[in-house]
């Protein structure tokens, strides 16, 4: 995949969030791809709104029990491929369960004031469960999913500081290399036709222990507290 690749521009923090597919298997050889949306510079109550810009995602069940998925974002610099299991309980509803790894980096320039840039790698553990077609009209698809994983990562500062003895600026450096635990809920809904579905996500962000008593209060790994946003998806193969 191109993007898993390249990872050229920059984000607006090293995590961003992954909002990953939840696929929702029913039977061996499902395919599913996904296309995200268009990015809107807004916020709530703190919650940034990220709607996955320019990402990416296959997922396939190779077996009546196994499916896989890879996927990645141009804009968020982020890939990740994950596999496991599903078990259908009914025509509609599907429990999931996966492990897998996620790997990304990020940056931020504050004109005047600090730039950052980091990278992390993040293995994890995902159990997903949903109904898929609930209805007939709008074919209305409605998932959960809850990602725990051991997010590792390292950033380098630069905070441009005032020193009043000299009247001049200076630049200070700063560094963190560690591990940090997190957890990722979220939640999509899919409505559209049999197999072309449109669709609307939302996630938050818990890292556990991600000190922000740096300069200007950085985190030491910067991440952004959750967003959403749409997209569409195709499904092919099976019945």
């Amino acid at each position: 995949m191109l993007m898993a690749g390249t990872l050229l521009t920059s984000g607006c923090a090293v995590y961003n969030g992954t909002s990953t597919d939840i696929p929702l298997f029913q039977e061996k050889g499902e395919w599913q791809v996904e296309a995200g949306g268009i990015p809107l510079p807004l916020s709530i109550y703190y919650l940034p709104i990220i709607p996955i810009p320019y990402r990416g995602t296959v997922s396939f069940s190779a077996t009546d029990r196994v499916g896989l998925s890879l996927s990645g974002d141009l804009l968020k610099q982020h890939v990740q491929a994950m596999g496991g299991i599903y078990t259908p309980v009914d025509e509609h509803f599907v429990w999931e369960l996966y492990g897998g790894l996620a790997l990304g980096r990020g940056k931020e320039t504050e004109e005047g004031d600090f730039s950052y840039i980091g990278h992390y790698v993040m293995p994890f553990a995902q159990v997903d469960c949903g109904w898929r077609d609930l209805t007939r009209w709008m074919h209305l698809d409605v998932a959960f999913a809850l990602r725990a994983g051991a997010l590792y990562g390292e950033t380098d500062y630069s905070y441009y500081l005032y020193d009043q003895s000299t009247e001049s600026f200076y630049t200070q450096h700063d560094n963190f290399q560690g591990l940090r635990p997190m957890l990722e809920p979220s939640m999509e809904v899919r409505f559209g036709w049999n197999r072309l579905k449109f669709n609307v996500k939302i996630y938050r962000v818990f890292v556990f222990g991600n000190g922000n008593d740096r300069p200007y209060g950085l985190e030491d790994i910067p991440t952004v507290g959750g967003g959403f946003g749409f997209g569409m998806s195709y499904r092919f193969g099976g019945h």
